[in-house]
């Protein structure tokens, strides 16, 4: 049976931050094959607890390019896995922004794209304000690397927000 564990905030923001512009050499660089910005958060999300989901092809994984799972680095695959997974690893439920927090993710649908197709770390959020909307949320990401850039300097068609509930042991 699985443990819940919290969710280590604090470290998926610190490591946000930390690779924002500087890219983790252990990690294979998406960018020129359709974007790195999933994979960034997965990094991320493994930072902050260590906790991979190793189950073969369905799981949530990276030990090589070659060696990892599809939801790894994919939008809408990540989305499938963290919103479904009740094994291993990270787990999350869609959210509204009231309930945002550092640590939390946002996927964005733009315009002329039938899925969402960006997967951002929200690293900052302002009082201001006091309640909580796109206009203090403040997001890190690769692929268009951003360090605290605020939601709603995006043009977008639709967002998700995914509240990052713990990580199953």
């Amino acid at each position: 049976m699985s443990v819940i564990i919290p969710y280590n905030r604090e470290r998926a923001v610190e490591y946000a931050k930390k690779h924002a512009f500087e890219r983790d050499d252990s990690f294979f660089d998406f960018t020129e094959y359709g974007g790195n910005c999933t994979a960034f958060i997965s990094q991320c999300l493994f930072y902050a607890n260590g906790i991979m989901n190793p189950t073969p092809f369905w799981g949530w994984y990276y030990y090589s390019v070659v060696n990892r799972s599809p939801s790894w680095s994919s939008v809408e695959l990540f989305y499938k896995f963290m919103t479904t997974n009740t094994i291993r690893g990270p787990f999350m439920q869609v959210s509204d922004v009231k309930n945002m927090e550092l640590g939390d993710l946002v996927q964005l649908k733009f315009y002329g794209y039938e899925n969402f197709t960006h997967t951002l770390m929200i690293t900052k959020i302002t009082d201001y304000p006091s309640i909580r909307s796109a206009r203090n949320i403040y997001l890190t990401a690769n692929t268009y690397d951003v360090l605290n850039r605020n939601l709603l300097s995006y043009h977008y068609k639709e967002v998700r927000y995914l509240k990052v509930l713990g990580v199953y042991d």
